[in-house]
């Protein structure tokens, strides 16, 4: 039997907040680790769905309720004090984060195509250099850059 892709996305979303409780405690290797779990999760979820003929609407939003807020959560805490060293603009960059994703969201319903990303830099590019930014950290006990 297959795992119901649902069950991938909430496997995801558990991924997430581990992750951010990680970070919380200083943990950094679980906070890498975690977070590349959702990355992987977030990535097979919506393709298995399709790969099963399990699509539905209530998955499709699941899926962007937790990208939304433990996924933008996650990303922007990362980037700001693991990737730049720069935790201060926690907040500043929170609203661009959500802003930017619920206006991809409204662009996606009303058109119908996805606009979340370049061909250049998506949300996959953003999650590995999140999840380089946190196995850094854990090796090397700082963020990548200073800004």
């Amino acid at each position: 039997t297959w795992i119901h892709p649902n069950v991938i996305t909430c496997l995801g979303g558990l991924s997430a907040a581990c992750s951010l409780v990680g970070m919380g405690h200083e943990q950094w290797t679980l906070a890498c680790v975690a977070f590349t779990v959702y990355h992987m999760c977030d990535n097979m979820d919506g393709k298995h769905a399709r790969r099963t003929n399990q699509s539905s609407m209530l998955g499709h939003v699941l899926d962007h309720a937790l990208d939304g807020t433990v996924g933008v959560i996650a990303s922007c805490w990362i980037c700001c004090d693991h990737l730049f060293g720069f935790p201060s603009a926690l907040r500043f960059a929170l609203c661009c984060g959500m802003t930017t994703l619920l206006t991809c969201h409204i662009a996606e319903r009303c058109t119908g195509v996805s606009t979340l990303g370049t061909r250049i830099f998506g949300a996959d590019e953003l999650f590995l250099s999140c999840s380089f930014a946190l196995g850094y950290r854990a090796c090397m006990g700082g963020p990548v850059l200073l800004l």
